[in-house]
């Protein structure tokens, strides 16, 4: 059997074991989109996970020359994998990686796709090129049907039923490759998408926010939901154009990616959108869906998908797992990415390695306590205190003279000072230049030099607002050693069993 062969082979089991659902849409009064693998037993769903995780390293190998190459050079064989720690075994990648071999080995796509496969491409998908140059993503029949259930299961997750009114508010073009993914999830849910995504980043060019105002009578009249989509520091600027302009947001719930979100800018949307179920996913632009999370526990209920993938919590300087309640980098495998295979792939965030398989809502799947508040390359020190960008964020949420999420750390090698730049729609004088530089040094507990800019002044680039201004010359691995320390930085709060099981052999 050839690859081609055994892709549509793989693609039946997906839809036999229940992973693919086929009976759409669902009712209106089902509380989850998929109840097997929402809600079943999570000892059958994990050993379901490991017969794909096996069956992913072993197609890898055979049908990736990226994959083959470099499992050769370190030793080590599919059949090596007799546990999801023996994972640990193998390599792990970045995204430099794969640029690298795009551009050195095969151009323009490199030796990790199965070149078998490409014909069955129907969305090439990129990333958005914030980080370097942009990699591509295929997606066939197989891959587009798993990734669309995913994204299905979380926008039910945040409270949109069939029936429903969803608007996406990302643009199309500038590197957010979930459009058409997203709309494919609210038409299996059942729901109306309005197909358009915003024009610039400005929200009072989004002729759509009024259009949605004008059309939303009947839906609310029957008590359907009115959903949008966008990034939470978006959400927000919707929020406050809605609040400028007089009108009352016909929203009644937004499901939001793309950037990690504070306490505080939730509780500010949440202030803008009242009566909102609001929920945050996280996920790579061309590699899937991550985690989603559900509005009964929000902040502390950051489910994964056990059937379609195996996360890991990883030091960063050599690709083993971290213990229980420490900080690590997050990579994982996808179960379901033939054509262009990722195993061990980081998505280069910063976690702790914490979890729970209980949740308030109902679901049985393996979760993060925490959501994902920064990338390992953008931890940085000043003087003895080690920061992410998010922290600036947390910081400035509760100054009223500061747009809040508005915000941009600079980073520069030996840092004594934190330096920032944030956005404020009040009159820029001394004195409050100076007021706001001392509220931001007591909370971060660090001498900082802010700078106070008039609101647009900082950039975005496609749907990311530009937070960081890395003036750092060392090199990743320098600058690891100087933020990564032998000690829990999160409190050890560990599923009873959950590594232990992981650690078993089969």
């Amino acid at each position: 059997m050839g690859a081609y062969e055994e892709y549509f082979e793989i693609y039946q089991e997906f839809k036999d074991s229940g992973t693919i659902r086929t009976d759409l849409p669902p009712r209106k009064d089902e509380k989850y989109f998929n109840p097997k693998m929402e809600t079943g037993d999570w000892h059958e769903k994990m050993e379901l996970g490991f017969k794909r995780l096996k069956r992913i390293v072993s197609w890898a190998y055979r049908y990736s020359e990226f994959y083959r190459r470099e499992y050769d050079k370190v030793g080590v064989k599919p059949d090596d994998l007799k546990s999801f720690d023996d994972l640990q075994k193998f390599p792990w990648f970045r995204k430099g990686a794969y640029r690298k071999d795009m551009i050195e080995r095969n151009p323009p796509f490199g030796t990790i796709p199965v070149p078998e496969l490409l014909p069955l491409v129907r969305n090439l998908c990129r990333s958005t090129g914030t980080t370097g140059i942009q990699v591509p993503q295929f997606f066939g029949p197989l891959e587009w049907d798993v990734f669309t259930d995913m994204l299905a299961r979380w926008i039910w997750m945040g409270g949109f039923r069939p029936g429903g009114l969803f608007q996406d508010f990302f643009p199309m073009g500038r590197g957010y490759s979930w459009g058409t993914g997203v709309w494919t999830a609210v038409q299996k849910i059942g729901g109306t998408v309005i197909p358009e995504c915003g024009i610039i980043w400005t929200v009072d060019s989004w002729t759509s926010t009024e259009f949605i105002s004008r059309i939303a009578k009947p839906y609310l009249e029957k008590g359907l939901p009115i959903h949008g989509c966008t990034s939470p520091s978006l959400t927000l600027k919707i929020g406050m154009y809605y609040a400028e302009k007089g009108l009352e947001p016909p929203f009644t719930g937004f499901t939001c990616l793309g950037q990690p979100i504070s306490k505080g800018v939730r509780d500010l949307i949440k202030k803008h959108f009242k009566h909102v179920d609001f929920v945050q996913n996280a996920g790579g632009t061309t590699e899937g869906v991550v985690y989603g999370e559900c509005k009964e526990n929000q902040l502390h209920a950051q489910h994964h998908f056990d059937d379609c993938e195996f996360v890991e919590i990883v030091d960063p300087r050599t690709g083993e797992w971290v213990g229980p309640g420490e900080r690590g980098e997050v990579v994982w495998t996808l179960y379901y990415h033939l054509i262009n295979p990722y195993v061990r792939f980081s998505i280069e965030d910063v976690a702790p390695n914490e979890w729970e398989i209980t949740c308030e809502c109902g679901r049985t799947t393996t979760r993060h306590p925490y959501m994902y508040v920064g990338r390992t390359k953008d931890l940085f020190r000043v003087g003895d205190k080690v920061f992410l960008p998010y922290d600036l964020e947390e910081a400035i949420t509760d100054i009223p003279e500061v747009i809040p999420s508005q915000y941009q750390v600079i980073m520069e090698d030996d840092q004594k000072i934190f330096k920032g730049i944030v956005e404020s729609d009040k009159k820029i004088t001394d004195e409050l230049k100076k007021k706001i530089n001392e509220i931001i040094e007591k909370k971060l507990g660090v001498p900082v030099q802010i700078e106070i800019v008039e609101p647009g002044k900082i950039p975005y680039m496609g749907y990311k607002l530009i937070q960081v201004s890395d003036r750092r010359t060392k090199k990743l691995e320098e600058r690891l050693a100087e933020v990564l320390v032998p000690k829990k930085l999160w409190k050890e709060v560990v599923r009873e069993g959950y590594l232990e099981y992981l650690m078993k052999k089969s």
